[in-house]
Formats: C-alpha cells, structure tokens, sequence
C-alpha cells in the first residue's frame, strides 16, 4: 500500500491527497483537475475545509471506468492477469 495510504483503509473519507494516491494520479493538482473534468466525483462537503471525498464514491467511479472499457481490452487484461 502506498505511503500516504497506510491507515487509510478503515477511513471512508480521503483528502484529495489522499484521493489523488487512491485513484492512481500524479499528485491533488491532476486529481482535482479530474474532478472538474467529471472523471471524479466532487467532494462531498464541496465548501468544506479540507474538502473530502467519499472513497464509496470513488470505488464507484473507477468501476464505472473499468465498465466502459473495449471487451476485447478487458479480455486481453485478464488473460495477462492485469484484472
């Protein structure tokens, strides 16, 4: 697991440095540009200081993307064991 997510797993709120590890950006610039893009889901308290984001959600929004991938590619993953 990464660094800034040891004793994460119980949490279900993440900051969105935290979130930005989880999801597998670069760093909470890209994640939050993400966001406005509508990859992720907003922050649940959006004017909130530190805003969080529900890892639930963001569960969620990976599967979703996992979902909208090419059969074939989602194929090709499992036989290389990537999935």
């Amino acid at each position: 697991m990464p660094d800034g997510l040891k004793g994460m797993s119980d949490s279900k709120v993440l900051t969105a440095e935290q979130a930005a590890e989880y999801v597998g950006c670069k760093n909470a610039r890209q994640f939050r540009r993400e966001v406005g893009r509508g990859i992720w889901p907003t922050p649940i308290a959006r004017f909130s200081r530190p805003q969080r984001w529900s890892k639930q959600h963001l569960d969620r929004a990976m599967g979703a993307l996992d979902e909208a991938k090419d059969p074939q590619l989602l194929k090709l993953e499992q036989a290389l064991g990537m999935s």
